[in-house]
């Protein structure tokens, strides 16, 4: 017998190229913004499985649907919501995981980890090396990158040649070793990279 077409899953892709940020709507009324160098799938039909894969960095805000979670696979990571505003980065070549809640709760689980992690507003978890971090934060500097602000609040001189490098899609070389041990505070808004 042939599978009708009802039973073949359609796999949906979201693509971020290097340097660019991208607005997105899903089936069930999510909305988010896909930061540089960054994919989300899904399978359709979504409305009844919401569940996304994320590659990279994603502000979300989940459509409230108490009977349906929504739920982020990011690595061996899952976060499950059921209606919220979160930034998640989860970029494979920097091996670690990291979450940001504006509001509504979240849950943070991942594969080599029993336990799971209820996450309050204000709060960012960060698992590096099997080790779970969560801190106050305050979300609105995660939230920048959506609208086209590059923000750094105290971070070190690798994190923001990291991002740096994802934002404008270039190599940066830390010529002074020193300069690694500094914090910077900043806001850059379309900024040139010369700029900047």
């Amino acid at each position: 017998s042939k599978e009708s077409m009802a039973d073949q899953q359609v796999n949906s892709v979201i693509y971020a190229p290097m340097g660019a940020r991208v607005a997105f709507n899903l089936p069930d009324g999510t909305t988010g913004f896909l930061n540089s160098g960054s994919k989300l799938s899904y399978a359709l039909p979504f409305s009844n499985n919401r569940k996304v894969s994320l590659e990279g960095e994603a502000w979300f805000d989940v459509f409230h649907n108490e009977k349906q979670p929504f739920e982020i696979s990011a690595g061996e990571s899952k976060i499950k919501v059921l209606g919220t505003s979160f930034n998640v980065s989860a970029y494979k070549e920097e091996q670690f995981v990291e979450v940001v809640l504006l509001n509504g709760k979240v849950e943070f689980s991942d594969k080599a980890r029993t336990d799971k992690i209820v996450m309050k507003p204000s709060e960012r978890l960060v698992l590096q090396d099997e080790k779970i971090a969560v801190e106050a934060v305050d979300p609105s500097k995660y939230k920048g990158w959506t609208d086209g602000k590059l923000i750094f609040r105290g971070d070190n001189m690798a994190e923001v040649a990291r991002r740096i490098e994802r934002w404008y899609d270039v190599k940066v070389e830390i010529a002074d070793k020193d300069l690694v041990q500094f914090s910077f505070r900043a806001t850059f808004k379309d900024d040139s990279l010369g700029d900047v």
